[in-house]
């Protein structure tokens, strides 16, 4: 690849730099280090290594993460929790709602928004499920089971002494 044949040089750190007969997995791994993480890593690139790994002729379909933050993402799911939920008596049912579960899938992301809502919300909602199911914590003692208020407060000490708030 020389300017006299019209085609650029690779740049530094370029995927042209990775050696060809490495794994996959392994040529992404150092991709990431060398942009200094994932994020870094423009999506031309890694369609560039994607191409180059299954041939140049391979389709490369890209989807663009939404644009909704985990907060809006979190704030959206809660209210059609909340809707969907406010008719129900039985926790059991409350945290079968799909909602729930996507506020679950989001995983550690959503613990502080939730240790958040039990702290600052005077009638707190029932998140106790989803954190126990991300953290693995179960800090509420067994007399408190059931005391909503008193349940909130177990999660929100837990999540000041985790530094989850």
């Amino acid at each position: 690849m020389s300017k006299e044949s019209g085609e650029t040089p690779p740049q530094s750190g370029s995927l042209v730099d990775l050696p060809r007969d490495l794994p996959f997995h392994e040529r992404v791994r150092q991709m990431r280090e060398q942009s200094g993480s994932m994020d870094a890593m423009s999506i031309e690139a890694f369609v560039t290594l994607l191409r180059d790994f299954y041939g140049e002729g391979s389709v490369i379909r890209v989807r663009h993460a939404s644009p909704e933050s985990t907060c809006e993402k979190f704030s959206r799911l809660a209210k059609q929790w909340q809707e969907q939920s406010a008719p129900m008596s039985s926790s059991t049912a409350m945290v079968l709602i799909p909602a729930y579960q996507h506020i679950i899938g989001m995983g550690w992301d959503a613990v502080p928004l939730m240790l958040r809502e039990l702290r600052d919300d005077p009638d707190p909602d029932h998140w106790f499920s989803a954190l126990e199911a991300i953290t693995e914590a179960d800090p509420v003692p067994e007399e408190q089971w059931g005391n909503i208020k008193a349940m909130a407060a177990a999660w929100v000490e837990w999540g000041e002494r985790e530094g989850c708030i």
